[in-house]
């Protein structure tokens, strides 16, 4: 995102130290978490404690929607002028209640986390994959919490073993995905000769929309791939640039 978003020449215009005002924000947290207040379902509000890993959480779900995607320089510009973190942390707590309510099987997804990836990755591995990075080792620490809550037996190591097949795939990535990056996708595919990777360049953690929505639906009705894989590369969001 931070390396995407100041190539837009109306992000540089605006918010010429984009990557500044991250470091700004960074440091003030990680010097005391902030107190935010949020609107709680119900209508009630509550202060809490913001801190870095909150901050970098909300900035991950916002990549997952180009919208949130499209107001991030924005609203990052606008808490390291005023310290004010309400959108994030209003953000944080949005994305946790749906997790928590109909949006996602909580207890299927840490048996399939806490099952094939959590048990793979050390401390020590953890801390040297997020060196130098803004969320850091905040959600493998959740995930470690959350599975001390959820035991379950680990895959066996069989579980791992590589997998090809000249099936025809059709492989999607959003620019944005900070979940199943495209780098991921080109790991992948090296699994199978048969396909076809689709970058979106203007979707997150869902690039079956928009641009690439047609060539899914060939796809499924008659298993061809697209000729042309660079088709959807070249779509961009509009970011906004208007004072917060």
């Amino acid at each position: 995102m931070w390396l995407i978003a100041p190539s837009s020449p109306s992000v540089r215009a605006a918010f010429p130290d984009l990557h500044g005002d991250i470091e700004r924000i960074v440091t003030a947290l990680d010097r005391e978490p902030a107190a935010v207040t949020i609107d709680r379902i119900g209508g009630d509000q509550q202060t809490v404690p913001f801190h870095r890993g909150d901050l970098a959480y909300a900035v991950r779900g916002a990549l997952y929607n180009p919208r949130r995607v499209a107001d991030l320089p924005a609203e990052i510009h606008h808490a390291a002028e005023t310290a004010n973190y309400s959108y994030f942390a209003q953000a944080l707590y949005g994305r946790s209640a749906a997790i928590l309510g109909e949006a996602l099987s909580l207890g299927l997804h840490l048996s399939v986390y806490c099952r094939e990836d959590v048990p793979r990755l050390s401390d020590v591995d953890a801390l040297a994959a997020t060196a130098g990075t803004l969320l850091g080792d905040y959600l493998m620490r959740q995930y470690q919490a959350g599975c001390d809550a959820w035991p379950v037996e680990p895959a066996p190591m069989d579980w791992y073993r590589p997998f090809s097949s000249d099936i025809p795939v059709l492989l999607l990535s959003g620019r944005y995905d900070p979940t199943t990056p495209d780098a991921a996708a080109e790991l992948a595919r090296k699994s199978f000769p048969n396909s076809a990777h689709l970058v979106v360049g203007d979707a997150g953690h869902g690039a079956g929309a928009g641009c690439a929505r047609e060539v899914v639906e060939d796809f499924l009705v008659t298993t061809n791939l697209p000729d042309d894989e660079a088709i959807c590369r070249d779509q961009r969001i509009e970011f906004a640039t208007g004072s917060r």
